[in-house]
């Protein structure tokens, strides 16, 4: 564990337990409308933080290791920074409220919350939000935290794909704590519950970023060779 993470971990799981605490002690209006859990509150602001930092990091790891990555490597690292950058402009609606702009007609008719965002779309009755954003994402973050990190020490072949798809793996301490901090909010009965698992998962992915199981693989200068592809050739 880094020195970072032993800051990090503790201050980010005493947070998301305090807001489950006030969760479960206040009513689920007033925590909807608490300055922790509310729109633009200091949960989202934190997503969206720890979002835009992963997102700066997956593009200055493309740039500072553009002449020692292969391509693939490079256009991985740039999609996931994508993907994070998607998410955090998704979290603050994309800055509508903070510049004052109002949701486009046809966008406020299909959004559950008026707001100008994808995840809050109904499309034939489905909420995009639960579906992708939810079920989905769940399901894929559970796999990425408990099967990838097994796959990748057990297996040579899966470890060389992973590091030539430029998958940061995640330590056995971010997967505790994640997995953790989520099974005790899901207990708690407020609505807005959601706000601390994001707030949560964002940051320590953030960490995980930072400090993954193949860092090496981000690094410029190493002292060994990157293992980036497994090799299947026979001594002579």
């Amino acid at each position: 564990m880094s020195k970072l993470e032993r800051f990090a971990i503790p201050l980010i799981s005493c947070t998301a337990v305090f807001a489950y605490a006030i969760s479960r002690a206040i009513s689920n209006e007033a925590f909807t409308f608490h300055w922790m859990a509310r729109e633009d509150g200091f949960l989202e602001w934190l997503t969206a933080l720890a979002l835009f930092s992963g997102a700066m990091i997956c593009w200055q790891r493309c740039w500072s290791l553009k002449q020692s990555r292969p391509a693939l490597f490079l256009w991985c690292t740039a999609i996931y920074g994508g993907v994070m950058f998607f998410g955090m402009g998704e979290e603050i609606s994309w800055g509508q409220r903070v510049f004052g702009i109002e949701t486009p007609e046809f966008l406020a008719e299909a959004n559950a919350q008026k707001e100008t965002n994808l995840h809050n779309l109904v499309i034939g009755g489905t909420s995009v939000n639960k579906l992708i954003f939810g079920k989905i994402l769940a399901a894929g973050l559970a796999c990425y935290l408990t099967l990838i990190p097994l796959l990748f020490q057990r297996s040579p072949s899966i470890r060389g794909l992973l590091n030539r798809l430029a998958v940061p793996i995640p330590r056995i301490q971010h997967t505790l704590t994640i997995l953790s901090i989520v099974l005790l909010v899901e207990t708690s009965p407020a609505s807005k519950r959601g706000e601390i698992t994001e707030f949560a998962t964002t940051s320590l992915v953030l960490l995980l970023l930072l400090n993954p199981l193949n860092v090496s693989v981000f690094r410029k200068i190493v002292d060994e060779p990157i293992p980036l592809q497994t090799s299947h050739r026979r001594a002579a």
